[in-house]
């Protein structure tokens, strides 16, 4: 510490925030306690620092794996309805049967 500088006693910092909290001006604040403007902020800074409460976090959406980048970037298809699952179910044996099938 500093020659000429005081640590603050509980009761300076009680008075600190509650000042703050009324919304009394900084100026009016360091010359009621004794500070200086900047030792003040300084104090209420680091105050705020450490009784900081984190935000709380919304829910996470499930983590979802793709199974190649085509599916992340287009979207899988419900189950049963892509081609591969349609050929091998019977219902698409080739392309040229899409063409047949819209003629018929």
């Amino acid at each position: 510490m500093k020659p000429g500088h005081r640590l603050w006693t509980d009761d300076e910092v009680s008075r600190l925030i509650e000042m703050k909290r009324s919304g009394t001006d900084k100026r009016d604040i360091a010359a009621e306690l004794g500070r200086t403007v900047e030792s003040c902020a300084n104090k209420l800074s680091s105050i705020v620092s450490l009784i900081k409460v984190p935000e709380p976090m919304e829910a996470a959406e499930p983590v979802v794996r793709h199974k190649s980048f085509t599916a992340f970037v287009m979207g899988d298809p419900l189950p049963g309805r892509s081609a591969l699952d349609q050929r091998r179910a019977g219902g698409m044996t080739s392309t040229s049967d899409i063409g047949e099938r819209a003629a018929s």
